[in-house]
């Protein structure tokens, strides 16, 4: 197995989709090690390579010395950790499969506990797609409006639960406006990048996340549906008068 870091990849970012998942049209895995995210080794990104015949390229061209760990091959660049991080990160790896299954316990608890509040219309739950066995990374709910994630995750703070928004898109943050270009719509002739990227628009500004972290007790779980329960009934009824 190769694994190599990179500031910026287009593979599955996500962990949502990757470490210690099943994904039926993927051979490719990465992990975000940020502080968000599954594991957390500092601000790196890992792209894990399982496909055996890029495995036996790249280390055929790193012995030839065609590639160097240092070199810059393509946007973004290699950053090799330092041992103590590397540590760090290893007796994560050894504890992901405990990790996975408590996340996914408090997974199934926000499914169950939640279910039949969208029917309220401030929001849709997280829906994992068929051909992924998620590893239970993050729960979200996706609003309707922006100021409504905004209204919603005020008043959860209120209640002392930590809600986070998911990313800021890459094309609106400052260096994507400097350097990229989104283009246009397929079979428009010309990329003049005219193009939008409306669904990355609306998560970015819609979509909240609640905690799931491995070591929550099954009181702070029931804290959190608790909450977003009573304040969608706040809600509801104020939006109701």
């Amino acid at each position: 197995m190769h694994t190599y870091t990179r500031t910026l990849h287009i593979l599955i970012k996500h962990t949502y989709y990757s470490h210690t998942h099943t994904y039926t049209r993927m051979r490719k895995h990465t992990y975000t090690l940020i502080f968000t995210s599954f594991l957390y080794v500092f601000a790196t990104q890992s792209n894990i390579m399982t496909c055996l015949c890029m495995c036996m390229l790249c280390r055929y061209d790193f012995m030839m010395g065609t590639v160097s760990k240092y070199e810059w091959i393509d946007m973004g660049s290699s950053f090799v950790p330092s041992e103590l991080s590397c540590a760090f990160l290893l007796a994560q790896l050894e504890g992901a499969p405990e990790t996975t299954r408590q996340r996914l316990k408090h997974y199934a608890k926000y499914q169950e506990g939640l279910k039949g509040l969208e029917r309220h219309g401030l929001y849709r739950l997280c829906v994992c797609p068929t051909y992924v066995q998620t590893n239970a990374h993050i729960f979200f709910l996706v609003f309707h409006t922006h100021n409504l994630r905004q209204v919603f995750q005020d008043r959860l703070k209120a209640y002392g639960v930590a809600s986070f928004t998911h990313y800021v898109p890459l094309h609106s943050a400052p260096a994507g406006r400097r350097y990229g270009r989104i283009g246009g719509a397929a079979g428009e002739g010309v990329d003049d990048g005219g193009g939008t990227l409306p669904v990355t628009d609306e998560m970015a500004s819609c979509l909240l996340r609640l905690p799931v972290w491995a070591d929550m007790s099954p009181q702070q779980v029931d804290l959190v549906i608790n909450s977003v329960k009573s304040i969608t009934e706040e809600m509801v009824g104020v939006e109701g008068k």
